[in-house]
Order: structure tokens, then C-alpha cells, then sequence
């Protein structure tokens, strides 16, 4: 029905346009045009490498297509196509947003105050940046620098990150959501992840639940190579966009009131740090980095054999910044250099190990340079120094429990305990 070189034709595919009575269906969902796709399946009777045979085999055009000149349905093949064929197809008032779009439960909000195109091609333009939950299960945490890598590869903001035992309300919700076993009783890192579209991003890094399956699918996503069993895929994906809200609610609650010198833990109560038993060489250290190397600092203190037996982002007020750094840098000089543009987002690390405290401050190359495992390329040292001013740790034996139950509240599978 319409004339050789229109847009519409070129959108859907000359070789697949039929005249005739058609229905017309204008739809947005969150990675809309894979999901579409996915749903439609092949055409049959098209090459695999044909752009309107993406999708699955198995599809809607399988069940109801005899050959590719009858293919019962087309889609967009991008935002920008549909919008284009938005345009063709409607009038601007024959456009109307659906209730899930603009009532109180909408998942996705619009600008209701402009027209339905024109929001969409400001979408289109700039997509809006949605969240969604990733868990880093408890045979997976020696592994966090190497899935942080994936994170940063993917192009997903890291906007909060802590280590929670899962409770039995935490753990069942999670499981309800998923499908999987309850991690109820369990340590994980738990990580809120930002993207123009962070669920479907991170499910493609995480790969199909089963390791088997992702192993055939894609043998480099996480639950390909660091997954063992169904039930021990190393990560946690959350299943759509609802699932991802309702898990960050559970698991950070306090999100969206994060605020300059909002931060509940450092400082708010007296706490004390204490061996679990007799006092041995086993030494606990506070780590603060200001700056996103989150990967170098974590890869660089499990390479010095520490463990991370605590870990999260905070957000400190001009006050606690001071107080940290007073704590963490013992000269006066040094002091001022980091007290005055250290409040604001940062990352806090808990870390144990024998003679932990000279042990770091080597890694730290604070003492000449390390001893240890030398001044390599994924050394701590070279974070160090390549961040130079960013990262502090603790330099007092005597001091370093007093840095941490500054600023924890809890102990992970420690030598020590933390008590208020």
C-alpha cells in the first residue's frame, strides 16, 4: 500500500509487506525490540542472516506462517524505525498512553506533558536509565574483582554495593522471585546496577541459570565459567523489571534517601572490634577508596591474600570524611591533604589477614615498595599509585579494629567480632 522507497516499506521489509487488511499495534516494553523479536521467531522460509529472522525458532511466526511471503506478522527492527512507523501508521490523538504507563503503579513513568511521539523520541534519543539487583553468591566472592570486571564491561554504573546475610524473609523473597533456592542464612554481595536497560544487560552477562546451558550459549558469561550447578550459578539476575524493584527495595531500602551526610553507620553508635578467641597475628584493616577503581583495589587485596569479611559504598558527610581520614593518615600534613574533598560517595573495605596492617601498608607501596607479591601490573601498589590521594588505609596496629567498627556494623565470616 505504500509507494517503493517509503519509509514504512524499508522499516518492515519490502519483501514482506502484503496489502490488505492489517492490525496496527503500537507497543513500548522495557527492550521492547528483542523481546519482540524473540517472540516472533523466525520467518520460515528466510536465511538465518535475514534481519527479519532474528528471534527464536520456535516462535509465534512457526506456529502460524506457511512461507516467508506469508509471514502473519513484522516488527521494528529499532527504536528509530519505530518511531518512523509510528508516524505513518497514526494520527497524534489516536496515540494514548496505556494505565500501566501513567498510573500510580507504572513501572516506567512518562512526561505526560507531551505527546506520546514526542516522548517517544526523546526516549529514543536519551532512554532512561532503569536499575536492577545482582547478587554475587557466596561460592562466587572470591571471584568479585573478576565480576566487577564484567560489570564495568558492560557499561553498568555501579551505584551501590554491600556485603548482607540474607534472612529468611530476604531469602525466601528472593527465591519467590527467581526461582531458585533460598540463599536464607547465607553471605552475598549484594549490588544495585544503573543502565539504560540494566535487566536485560546484566541477565546477557549473567547467561541461562543452568552453567550447562550457558556454557552452550555463550561459553564467556559469568555462570559459564564461574558457575558449577544450577544451584551454585555464582550470580543472581534479576528476572524482569518489577522482580528488580521489588528486590532493590528489599535489599537497599534506603536507595533513594541517600543524601549528603546521610550515612547511619560510620559513627552512629560505639562499637569495638575483638578477637574471637585467643588474640593471634591476625590483624583487621580498613580500607577507604574515593575514587570507582572498585576491580583494583579488591583484585589487588585478594592477590595480597586478604580477606574481604566486609565491603560497601557510602556516601560521607564533610565530618565523617575528616574523621576517616584523621583515623587513616597519622600526620597532620597528610591529613589535611584528604579532609577536604574526601566527603561524598565512597567505598569502604573490611580485610583480614596475618600481620594484616604492614602488610598493606607494603601493598599500599607506603613502605618502600612491596615485598610481597612485587609492584605488578594488578598489584595494589600501582592502583595506589595510579590513584594517587584516593586510597587509604590503616597504619596503626593499635588503631585499625577502632577504623573499622567506625564505619561497620557487621562482621562476615571473621576472626573477629564486631559488638556494640
Amino acid at each position: 500500500p505504500y509507494p517503493e522507497g517509503h519509509p514504512l516499506r524499508k522499516g518492515l521489509m519490502d519483501s514482506l509487506i502484503e496489502e490488505g487488511p492489517c492490525l496496527a499495534m503500537a507497543i513500548r516494553l522495557v527492550n521492547g525490540i528483542s523481546k519482540v523479536a524473540d517472540f516472533l521467531g523466525h520467518v520460515p522460509g528466510l536465511p538465518g542472516q535475514h534481519p527479519s529472522s532474528r528471534g527464536r525458532s520456535a516462535g509465534f511466526r512457526s506456529l502460524y506462517c506457511g512461507d516467508g511471503t506469508s509471514c502473519v506478522a513484522v516488527a521494528s527492527g529499532d527504536v528509530r524505525q519505530g518511531l518512523v512507523q509510528l508516524a505513518c501508521l497514526f494520527e497524534e490523538d489516536e496515540l494514548h498512553w496505556p494505565e500501566s504507563a501513567v498510573g500510580p503503579d507504572a513501572l516506567l513513568s512518562v512526561d505526560t506533558d507531551r505527546s506520546v511521539l514526542d516522548s517517544l523520541r526523546a526516549d529514543a534519543e536519551e532512554p532512561p536509565r532503569i536499575q536492577t539487583v545482582a547478587l554475587v553468591k557466596p561460592e562466587a566472592r572470591q571471584h568479585l574483582h573478576k565480576i566487577l570486571k564484567y560489570v564495568r564491561r558492560g557499561r553498568l554504573s555501579l551505584t551501590a554495593l554491600r556485603m548482607v546475610l540474607l534472612d529468611d524473609a530476604a531469602g525466601g523473597a528472593l527465591a519467590r522471585t527467581s526461582g531458585e533456592d533460598s540463599l536464607a542464612g547465607r553471605v552475598c554481595v549484594a549490588m544495585l546496577l544503573d543502565h539504560h536497560n540494566a535487566v536485560a544487560a546484566w541477565a546477557d552477562l549473567c547467561g541461562p541459570q543452568d552453567p550447562a546451558k550457558a556454557k552452550r550459549a555463550d561459553e564467556f558469561t559469568i555462570r559459564a565459567i564461574y558457575g558449577t550447578s544450577p544451584h551454585c550459578n555464582a550470580v543472581h539476575a534479576s528476572r524482569s523489571y518489577s522482580a528488580a524493584q521489588e528486590e532493590r527495595r528489599l535489599l537497599f531500602p534506603l536507595a533513594d534517601a541517600v543524601k549528603a551526610g546521610a550515612d547511619a553507620v560510620c559513627g552512629g553508635r560505639v562499637r569495638h572490634v575483638t578477637h574471637k578467641g585467643p588474640k593471634t597475628l591476625r590483624e583487621i584493616v580498613l580500607v577507604q577508596l574515593q575514587d570507582d577503581e572498585h576491580v583494583g583495589v579488591v583484585e589487588g587485596l585478594l592477590a595480597e591474600e586478604f580477606r574481604i569479611v566486609n565491603i560497601r559504598t557510602a556516601h560521607l558527610s564533610v565530618v565523617q570524611a575528616e574523621t576517616v581520614s584523621q583515623m587513616l593518615v597519622h600526620s597532620s600534613s597528610g591529613a589535611a591533604e584528604f579532609r577536604n574533598d574526601r566527603n561524598g560517595p565512597c567505598l569502604l573495605i573490611a580485610a583480614e589477614r596475618d600481620n594484616g596492617v604492614s602488610r598493606l601498608q607494603a601493598a599500599l607501596g607506603k613502605t618502600g615498595g612491596s615485598v610481597f607479591r612485587g609492584g605488578g601490573a594488578g598489584s595494589l601498589a600501582t592502583v595506589a599509585n595510579r590513584y594517587k590521594g584516593c586510597i587509604l588505609g590503616s597504619e596503626s596496629t593499635a588503631h585499625s579494629a577502632g577504623h573499622v567498627a567506625y564505619c561497620f556494623d557487621a562482621l562476615f565470616e571473621s576472626s573477629f567480632v564486631l559488638t556494640a
